[in-house]
């Protein structure tokens, strides 16, 4: 199987898993558990999906935790 190009399109709420990946820079199993514990998941029949807002709010939150 091979990867195809994944498009980030600034406008779209919702990510894949692996378009989440790309846009945070992080690993999979980091952004999953990242997403879940920001509550950022949804899940529509058997897609996983990573609500944008949400996980960038969660983000900033930690960031600014640390300083």
């Amino acid at each position: 199987m091979h990867k195809t190009a994944i498009s980030l399109d600034s406008n779209c709420r919702y990510m894949s898993i692996d378009n989440a990946v790309t846009y945070t820079g992080l690993g999979t199993n980091t952004l999953r558990k990242l997403a879940e514990d920001a509550q950022a998941i949804r899940r529509v029949g058997r897609r996983v999906l990573v609500d944008k807002i949400v996980l960038d709010k969660y983000l900033e939150s930690q960031a600014s935790q640390e300083n």
